[in-house]
């Protein structure tokens, strides 16, 4: 029964989908499911068809029982080729009116946050900023995104070289459900996610430009031909003119970085040295061996636009990332559970209820709340 309301729903969700009428995170349920790529081609095969298309409009411009008899019967020919058997039961539902409508949870949009600005102390905060001096700034859940003074240019160096500041080397940490934005002083943006660290100086030298990286981060380099960027990790170091890409450094003995644009030159300790095209990503383990493969980039950068994205991860993987950042735990009722595989992006909402109610949709199981902070898991 669960699986049938469950088939029922999403295939209500196309339907809606293809008649340009999804309400509420409704959306964002269907674009869970879509992750699958058979679910993906399954929804395409739909759209590219003009017949089941010519259907839908009649359903909306004319009389519903003669328009829904004969989409029936175009169902009817196009499920026995394609195995549709729940689509049908879609157009029904919405023509007895059925619907489903859910809360999303909002976010004002946030203004960028000039780093001068000191105002805030929160000892729980989910970003720290620790400067050279020894100073600690707590920075508060609205502030997202920081924009560093910009570099003094040549002109103004020479007019002012007597009375230029000492270099300082800051360090922004996030915790387990924090990220946020920098903007450096040579307009390079970083977006730094949750558990890491970026260490950055207060302005670059005059022939390189060079931050530290523990943890995870996205970077869109400012061009600049006179000074390479380079991110130095615990195991490598990635050095870029101008490009867009992604940089997992989890141990001393690992890093991974994805390329988005541009070209990237990677070098392990032992200056073993290869160089990325867009769309692959090098990989060096612990054994001390690159490894490069073509990747969907999307999966490694869209944690960047507040997103959660999974691709042929566990049940058990899933679980493991939203415990560490919504602080629950989960059970399984059934060891099995933990092993099946999804892909899907699913939003960073505020509270964890709201990932899970996504989750059951497009999954095989069912979350039960046993307390505050903990959820067990069994078969729908």
């Amino acid at each position: 029964m669960e699986r049938e309301k469950y088939d029922i729903l999403i295939s209500e969700l196309i339907y809606k989908s293809l008649a340009d009428n999804l309400k509420g995170n409704e959306a964002d349920i269907l674009e869970a499911w879509l992750q699958n790529p058979d679910n993906q081609k399954f929804y395409m095969d739909l759209k590219n068809s003009d017949r089941l298309f010519e259907g839908l409009r009649e359903m909306r411009l004319a009389d519903t029982e003669p328009s829904w008899e004969k989409l029936s019967r175009q169902v009817a020919a196009f499920r026995r080729r394609r195995r549709l058997r729940w689509l049908s039961a879609a157009a029904a539902c919405l023509l007895v009116g059925l619907a489903v409508a859910w809360l999303v949870d909002g976010r004002e949009e946030e203004s960028p946050v000039e780093l001068a600005r000191r105002e805030v102390i929160r000892k729980d905060a989910p970003v720290t900023l620790r400067k050279a001096s020894g100073e600690v700034l707590y920075l508060e859940d609205s502030v997202r995104t920081l924009i560093l003074p910009k570099e003094r240019t040549r002109e103004e160096d020479s007019v002012e070289r007597e009375t230029l500041p000492e270099v300082e080397r800051n360090v922004l940490a996030t915790s387990a459900c924090g990220t946020i934005e920098v903007t450096l002083c040579d307009g390079t943006r970083v977006w730094l996610n949750a558990n890491s660290e970026l260490e950055y100086p207060s302005a670059f030298a005059a022939g390189s430009r060079e931050v530290t990286l523990r943890g995870e981060a996205y970077f869109e380099v400012a061009k600049d031909a006179a000074r390479p960027f380079v991110v130095r990790t615990p195991s490598a170091r990635v050095e870029v003119l101008g490009t867009s890409f992604n940089v997992l450094a989890p141990s001393a003995e690992e890093c991974v970085a994805t390329l988005v644009e541009g070209r990237v030159r990677l070098a392990d300790s032992l200056r073993n040295e290869i160089t990325l095209s867009p769309g692959q990503q090098a990989s060096l383990s612990a054994s001390g061996a690159w490894r490069v493969r073509e990747v969907d980039t999307r999966y490694y950068t869209a944690w960047r636009d507040g997103l959660f994205a999974f691709k042929d991860c566990s049940l058990r993987e899933i679980v493991t990332t939203l415990s560490s950042w919504y602080r629950v735990s989960f059970l399984f009722s059934d060891n099995e559970l933990s092993r099946l595989t999804y892909t899907t992006m699913i939003r960073r909402y505020d509270r964890v209820d709201s990932v899970i109610r996504i989750l059951e949709e497009v999954g095989d199981f069912r979350c039960e709340r046993v307390s505050d902070d903990m959820y067990l898991i069994k078969r729908k």
